[in-house]
């Protein structure tokens, strides 16, 4: 399908009121692309003479570095039944791929079996990385075939997905218990993935040595095969290996499991006294990363706070991981209560709330209640819209008490670890460019995207005069230090071809987190993908790409000249990229076509001499 590029009406000079904070205007905002379109009588990639289903949504987009998205949609048309009408496609406008279908075989590795009537996950998105690799789940027919069995994943890149894990199969660190079919296949239940090619992965287990105290597991799945990460009631660093059952034992949390580029794993998790007793109630909570093999407790409930006189971790207080939470430095972003201890009176209700950064052992403040920040005193910070990057950078969406306007409001703000935290929205503040508009802007709804080059991309409703409740109150917009704040889309008001006035624009938010410590849908190099939906429920997947394009894409060793050495790179790497990730000689079209051929050599002998 050919991409259609939408005409865009909107554009929004940056915030300068005293509340909003954004440095440098963006005069000429990203185009978008609407790469697929469904609608009644478009045909969906890969199949001429079928037709979108219009009842059932896309899963949301997630995107590469390459601008390759993955999705899944829903078909129908003769010969197309629900046995075989769920798809996943990958690629990008006119080059897609259709990596599974229900009714289709399977991936390799377990020749003879399709998927069947219920088979691709994906309703929600799949998984991918940023260097290309995406995930495929789901459940199988065939012979041999049964409920113990039939659930599997495959991860790799989209022209060589191979098997990682698979319902019954044994469990390795286990002595023979099996992988069940409650394994979290789905990214919103925790499975991430890096650049290295590992698929964490949760599972119940059964059968074997499985008993309650030790029925669940956490895995690491890669090329070099399947890993145990941890499993329910292995020891707490420090205590007897089994079968001592002196203790202490972790039970892990399954959800809101991180994993980064180097395969580390953290997590939540309680304590279980063993026979030496040393757990209570009010010491039990833990949170706990698992690097290079080697367990650590990053927090204990009831523990001093380092670097805190007289201040302890709050006894039966809880611990909550940030949506983000394990960069690749190895660092970890949590949250915590306090309370004073030996006699302290430092903690009160209006600071005992507290955003810690855990460098292997050193604690850092990142954020505390009560504190001075730009829009107003800080209050509290929603778990799910605060991510740490690998710049060692928080972008976070909380709320803050303001005498202008009165009461608390809805804050978003990015900075580096402790801060100077930057404005960039505030709840009830005019939006600038818009006549009568206001931003309506809300932790509960804030959806946030953010990169590692320091991009936030977030939703916000609008409100005011120059508001139409329903119509064109919703808004997505981005930022970052050197463009600003950009309106990137509004409901109503942005046009695409082929569709009505817009209705819903749909962002994965917070819950599109890969293993890298990035974005499912916003990249390190600038690619975003979201979905729209008109007022006829028909809906479009859109990219576009946020970091301007370089001003000489043919100097492609940037001496800031188009010569000779540029031509030699060119010719030196004639034909399909090896890695279309890593392709510096394709330059053209513009973004690349993973091959560099005579449109390549034309960009740079056309750019001949100094770059402007």
């Amino acid at each position: 399908m050919s991409s259609v590029l939408f005409n865009r009406r909107l554009l929004l000079a940056s915030i300068s009121c005293s509340t909003l904070i954004a440095s440098g205007v963006h005069a000429d905002p990203p185009a978008l692309e609407a790469v697929i379109v469904q609608t009644n009588d478009g045909a969906p990639p890969g199949f001429p003479n079928a037709f979108w289903n219009v009842a059932q949504s896309f899963s949301n987009p997630v995107i590469d570095e390459a601008g390759k998205i993955a999705f899944v949609g829903t078909i129908f048309g003769d010969g197309i039944t629900p046995a075989n009408n769920r798809v996943q496609w990958h690629g990008e406008a006119g080059n897609w791929t259709v990596l599974a279908r229900n009714g289709d075989p399977v991936p390799a590795g377990l020749p003879g079996l399709v998927f069947g009537p219920s088979g691709i996950s994906g309703s929600n998105y799949p998984l991918n990385t940023p260097n290309g690799m995406v995930s495929v789940s789901g459940t199988m027919a065939g012979a041999g075939i049964t409920t113990a069995n039939d659930t599997a994943a495959w991860f790799g890149p989209a022209n060589n997905l191979t098997l990682a894990i698979r319902e019954g199969n044994v469990a390795p660190g286990t002595a023979g218990a099996s992988f069940n079919s409650s394994m979290a296949l789905s990214p919103v239940n925790g499975q991430r993935v890096n650049n290295a090619g590992q698929i964490l992965i949760a599972s119940n287990l059964t059968g074997g040595d499985t008993v309650t105290a030790n029925n669940q597991g956490v895995f690491l799945a890669g090329p070099s095969g399947v890993t145990k990460v941890w499993r329910k009631g292995d020891p707490a660093p420090g205590a007897p290996a089994l079968p001592d059952t002196s203790g202490p034992f972790i039970n892990h949390s399954a959800f809101g499991l991180h994993l980064n580029g180097s395969g580390d794993v953290l997590m939540n998790g309680s304590l279980v006294a063993g026979t030496a007793g040393g757990v209570a109630t009010t010491n039990d909570s833990v949170v706990f990363v698992v690097e290079a093999g080697i367990p650590r407790i990053v927090a204990r409930e009831s523990d001093p706070v380092p670097g805190m006189t007289d201040v302890i971790y709050k006894a039966t207080g809880a611990f909550n991981l940030a949506t983000r939470a394990l960069n690749n430095n190895g660092k970890v972003l949590f949250n915590a209560q306090l309370d004073n201890a030996n006699g302290g009176t430092s903690v009160t209700l209006a600071n005992d709330m507290i955003w810690l950064v855990d460098d292997h052992g050193t604690m850092t403040v990142a954020v505390r209640e009560g504190d001075a920040m730009a829009g107003g005193t800080f209050n509290l910070a929603n778990f799910q819209n605060i991510m740490l990057n690998n710049n060692d950078r928080i972008a976070m969406a909380g709320t803050a008490t303001n005498p202008l306007p009165t009461g608390i409001v809805s804050c978003l703000w990015e900075g580096p670890i402790g801060g100077p935290y930057t404005l960039i929205m505030q709840q009830g503040t005019p939006v600038p460019g818009l006549t009568d508009v206001n931003n309506a802007f809300s932790i509960s709804s804030a959806n946030i995207a953010y990169n590692n080059a320091d991009q936030i991309v977030f939703s916000s409703n609008l409100s005011g005069p120059g508001v139409t409740v329903g119509v064109d109150d919703r808004a997505i917009f981005a930022w970052d230090a050197t463009s600003g704040l950009q309106l990137i889309a509004r409901t109503g008001v942005t046009q695409v071809q082929g569709l009505l006035d817009l209705a819903i624009l749909s962002l994965i938010g917070g819950t599109g987190q890969n293993g890298e410590c990035g974005s499912t849908i916003l990249t390190d190099n600038g690619w975003l993908a979201f979905s729209a939906q008109d007022v006829k429920g028909y809906r479009a997947l859109i990219r576009t790409n946020l970091t301007p394009a370089p001003a000489c894409p043919a100097d492609i060793d940037g001496n800031d000249s188009v010569d000779v050495n540029d031509l030699l790179a060119v010719i030196s790497t004639w034909g399909a990229c090896a890695d279309p990730n890593n392709c510096p000689a394709d330059i053209a079209p513009a973004g690349g076509d993973d091959v560099v051929d005579v449109n390549d050599l034309l960009a740079v002998i056309t750019t001949w001499g100094a770059c402007p």
